[in-house]
């Protein structure tokens, strides 16, 4: 079962995502485009590696950020996760 969160803003995608990728370099995460709006996160938590899926849709009333965990994590507590 794949674990994820969703949220509706309300902003342009574009800015959006640019607060996407700037929190990424701030961290210091390596991360990728996958496709237009859909980017692909590698870290390290806690000592278990994350893979992370981020996209970015416009909505009528915003943006919908979806945030998945692309692979099974199972040093992760159902806490962290969520």
């Amino acid at each position: 079962m794949m674990e994820y969160v969703q949220r509706e803003l309300p902003y342009v995608r574009s800015y959006v995502l640019r607060s996407v990728y700037g929190m990424l370099r701030q961290e210091g995460i390596a991360f990728g485009e996958e496709a237009p709006g859909k980017i692909i996160a590698e870290c390290r938590a806690d000592g278990t590696d994350v893979s992370l899926s981020i996209t970015a849709e416009e909505k009528a009333f915003g943006t919908e950020l979806t945030i998945s965990l692309r692979r099974p994590c199972d040093g992760m507590s159902k806490q962290k996760v969520a």
